[in-house]
């Protein structure tokens, strides 16, 4: 599931004109939760958006010729559901999303990553596409590096990462891509929710006091939209 799947959830409509193609490396499921893969270039891309919640009037003072300044955390599942070649695909599906922020704006872009399986851990932040990249090789053993994590599947220890990690910032399109199959089987909440009770509440107030954008993806076999959907709180 993408942003806002269900029916009859809002959505501003306001696009930040930075579309990002994961055509043909992720899976996805639509709003009912069915699989949806076999993507052709150009048929999967992600509209980024910067959704504001009706009851609030936000506004934004941007100068002539400023590019729109991009704060962005990739909370990224490393367990050991996904085996090397799946997370290969979703890495090298974020190298291309990250490259994608870093040229398609003039203004500045900050990229942290959130690693997570049983338990997590976070990155410093990068300002530009080599640091990235390279961030991404080393945490890739097809690409020479080494994965930091490879056990359980806990939600609730990469959110509670990302809300002590990353930091919004006042006046950018603050966003976090969260990537994952779906299947948490640690610190679960009531009725089986992804996050622990305590996370998801402290969770929905943070991305909401931040007028943070989530966005959730799916990637490899067996994913799990309604889990998913537990973390896209926006």
């Amino acid at each position: 599931p993408l942003d806002h799947p269900l029916p009859g959830s809002t959505d501003d409509g306001q696009m930040l004109d930075l579309p990002i193609d994961f055509s043909g490396v992720l899976t996805a499921t639509d709003g009912d939760h069915d699989p949806v893969d076999g993507f052709v270039p150009g048929s999967f891309v992600i509209e980024v958006e910067d959704d504001i919640p009706e009851a609030q009037d936000d506004s934004a003072t941007v100068l002539a010729g400023q590019g729109l300044n991009f704060n962005v955390a990739f909370v990224l599942d490393f367990s050991g559901s996904i085996d090397d070649s799946e997370l290969n695909t979703m890495l090298e599906a974020v190298r291309a999303a990250g490259q994608a922020l870093f040229n398609g704006t003039s203004g500045d872009v900050n990229i942290q990553l959130v690693a997570f399986s049983g338990t997590a851990g976070s990155y410093p932040v990068v300002t530009d596409f080599a640091s990235f990249s390279a961030l991404l090789d080393s945490l890739n053993p097809a690409d020479g590096g080494t994965r930091p994590f490879n056990g359980q599947t806990d939600f609730t220890a990469g959110i509670d990462e990302t809300m002590a990690a990353y930091t919004p910032i006042p006046g950018w399109s603050n966003q976090v891509f969260f990537i994952s199959d779906g299947n948490p089987n640690e610190q679960t909440g009531t009725g089986g929710n992804s996050l622990s009770d305590a996370t998801a509440a402290a969770w929905d107030s943070f991305v909401d006091l931040n007028d943070i954008n989530v966005t959730t993806i799916g990637v490899g076999n067996g994913i799990n939209g309604p889990r998913l959907q537990d973390v896209d709180l926006d």
